[in-house]
């Protein structure tokens, strides 16, 4: 078992990272508390099998179905509460992002500092190819990038305007960060190439206010 845990915190949104190899098992509930305006889960299930408690209102597209998993807990819709179980067998691997955003911000990007930013800006992205069923990183293509030249029409209507996706809560929450500008400044500018390393993400945002 190998575990490693990443937690960016200010008072404005908590971002936690999970990456977990081998016989192990997550448990945790979440809920909505009158602070939060949005609670966003995302699993990805790298590698192996990694089971999940059976929840309703997955929001990954099809294309992305069976290896990744997206909710969206928000205050103002029924679902308001999750349990999350993640049972990883040996030989396996999964990725577990939580992301805590506080119903006091409007507008990300003006507010956050460039770490936190950096990470909703990750965040945000992923959310946005899982929502859409595109297959976005896996460890063993993280060197190399993903091209996403092939999806931009898929992704820049929901930049533009992501009232565009079929999914309300997803929807609500693009708008709520305020970082889908500099996102899309910044894929436009690097050609489509996502990967994971620092210079995407700081690039991202410089163009959002939070990085000089």
């Amino acid at each position: 078992m190998q575990v490693r845990s990443t937690i960016t915190r200010e008072d404005l949104a908590e971002i936690i990272e999970i990456e977990g190899e081998g016989d192990y098992i997550y448990d945790h509930d979440l809920q909505v508390t009158e602070h939060d305006g949005y609670v966003v889960v995302l699993l990805d299930k790298l590698r192996g099998v990694v089971k999940s408690h059976d929840n309703p209102g997955n929001l990954v597209g099809d294309g992305l179905r069976g290896r990744v998993e997206l909710y969206i807990l928000h205050a103002k819709s029924e679902f308001r509460s999750l349990k999350l179980r993640i049972v990883s067998q040996p030989g396996a691997a999964f990725r577990l992002t939580i992301g805590y955003v506080r119903k006091t911000a409007t507008d990300l990007q003006k507010e956050l500092p460039c770490k936190l930013c950096k990470a909703a800006c990750k965040l945000t992205l992923t959310v946005i190819l899982a929502s859409l069923g595109i297959p976005y990183l896996s460890p063993e293509g993280a060197d190399a990038g993903m091209d996403l030249t092939t999806f931009q029409d898929q992704i820049r209507p929901i930049l533009e305007d992501p009232q565009a996706l079929a999914y309300r809560a997803v929807a609500e929450l693009l708008t709520q960060t305020g970082l889908l500008g500099a996102l899309r400044v910044a894929l436009e500018l690097v050609g489509w190439i996502w990967d994971i390393e620092e210079r995407f993400y700081t690039f991202a945002c410089s163009k959002a206010g939070c990085c000089p």
